[in-house]
Order: C-alpha cells, then sequence, then structure tokens
C-alpha cells in the first residue's frame, strides 16, 4: 500500500512539474519519488496524447473549423499543455550547438537565460514543421491512436538517454537530480510499458513496433549528439530531446500517411 501511495505521489508530481495541469499539493521530495516521477514521464505522455486526440476529435467531429484551425488549436494545446518547459530547454541547447565553441563554453551558453539568434531560428524552423507534419496527417482520416501515442514515445525516449547514458554533462542542475535517481535496470520499466502498448492495442502491432524501432534509432542518434555535442546530458537537453524527436515522429507519421495509407 505505501508502495502504490509513493507512486501516485511520484506521479502525481511528474505532472504537476511538467505540465500545467493544477495539482493543488506539495509532494516530499526524495530519490524514490524523483524515480518515479521520471519513469512516469511516458504514461504522462500518454495522458496528453489522450487528451490531445479528444481534442482532436470534438474539434473535428463537433465544429466546422477549417483543417487549418483544428491543426493550429491542437498544435497550440501540445505547447501549452506543458507551459513550454521544454521548448526553452530545446532553444538554449540549439543556441549553445550553433555557437560552434568548446564543450565547455556550450555548457555556459545553455546557463545563460538570454536568447540568442540561432536558438530563436531552431525554434521557428521546429514548431514550422510540426505545423506542417501535423496539418498534412490530421486533414485527413487520421486514427486518433496515432496523435496518442507519439507523446508517449518522446518521452519514452528521454527517460532512454536518462537511464542508458550519454550521461550527465555537469553534476548539478534538476537533470543530474532526475538521472542520478535511476539505475540502468529501470529500462525493464520502459519495456513493460511498451509490452502492455502491444497487449492493449494489439490491432496496431505493425505501427506500434514501427514507432517503438523509431524510438530506439532517435536514442541512439540523439545519444551521441549530446555526447560529442556538450559530453552528456542537461536538463536542457532533455527537454530538447523530448521535442525534438516529437517533431521527428510527427514526420515519421506524415511519411507513413504519405506514402503507406494513401
Amino acid at each position: 500500500m505505501k508502495s502504490l501511495k509513493m507512486m501516485v505521489y511520484g506521479f502525481f508530481f511528474s505532472v504537476q512539474f511538467f505540465t500545467i495541469i493544477p495539482v493543488r499539493r506539495e509532494f516530499p521530495v526524495d530519490e524514490k519519488r524523483l524515480k518515479i516521477a521520471v519513469l512516469s514521464l511516458p504514461v504522462l505522455g500518454l495522458l496528453i496524447g489522450c487528451l490531445g486526440s479528444l481534442l482532436l476529435f470534438l474539434l473535428k467531429s463537433w465544429t466546422p473549423l477549417s483543417d487549418v484551425a483544428v491543426t493550429f488549436f491542437l498544435f497550440f494545446y501540445f505547447i501549452a499543455i506543458t507551459g513550454g518547459i521544454h521548448l526553452d530547454g530545446f532553444t538554449d541547447t540549439l543556441d549553445a550547438y550553433f555557437s560552434y565553441r568548446d564543450k565547455e563554453k556550450r555548457l555556459e551558453i545553455m546557463k545563460d537565460p538570454r536568447v540568442g539568434t540561432f536558438g530563436v531560428l531552431s525554434l521557428i524552423f521546429l514548431l514550422s514543421f510540426r505545423f506542417l507534419f501535423i496539418f498534412e496527417t490530421t486533414a485527413g482520416n487520421l486514427d486518433i491512436l496515432f496523435v496518442m501515442l507519439i507523446p508517449f514515445f518522446s518521452r519514452l525516449i528521454s527517460c532512454l538517454l536518462m537511464i542508458l547514458g550519454p550521461g550527465m554533462a555537469k553534476q548539478e542542475g534538476l537533470g543530474y537530480l532526475f538521472s542520478n535517481a535511476l539505475s540502468k535496470k529501470d529500462v525493464i520499466v520502459l519495456i513493460v510499458y511498451l509490452l502492455l502498448l502491444l497487449f492493449i492495442f494489439h490491432h496496431y502491432t505493425p505501427l506500434l513496433l514501427m514507432l517503438t524501432v523509431s524510438a530506439f534509432f532517435l536514442y541512439l542518434v540523439l545519444k551521441r549528439f549530446f555526447l560529442r555535442a556538450f559530453g552528456g546530458l542537461t536538463g536542457d537537453a532533455i527537454g530538447a530531446a523530448i521535442e525534438g524527436s516529437e517533431t521527428v515522429l510527427w514526420m515519421m507519421l506524415w511519411l507513413l500517411h504519405l506514402f503507406a495509407m494513401d
């Protein structure tokens, strides 16, 4: 009973920290709750995806809005639900990367609250492409399951990065606290998530396998990128991984819709 209560607390701590969903309670923070909060990220992603799928269904079925308007509101929802916390990390990470400095200087740039030109341009390109991919896929008869799974897999990738490496670039900050609470055996939890999804949505096994393989490939690419560019992860890099992989997964869904579903 105590373990179940701690799991519930850890999940709601994750909701409170990573979304704008109001959770009117203060939770004690220790290593076990931090671990549960991080391992709850894919579940939180699934919750975000479910709400997004519901929004898409309501907008397409019960409003006279055009496809562009529907896309805009869905696009806005996925940004607003997190309060832009991950986009901030993406902007800082790309700003530091495109400075073309050494690793130590890049880490200093990431800590700077000011936003540079490269960070702004990277954010514009990221959001523009994502809007395109969402519009192209949701304008047709898209199964809402697709929308539900993208936030799940983007956060699964971030968990893999924290559990299996590349390790942390610095021994400080929230990113370090979250990552330090995990161990390599925690990857079993992520495998359980995937098996449960395959069991529940067994009719969509090919799609789930494709997304799983894609997520693992993205993990390998991001692991190598963060190791070479920054010497490891930071809190901003984790946010950048979520936003970047989410956009790539939307792109893959667009390509699937374009070539395999027509």
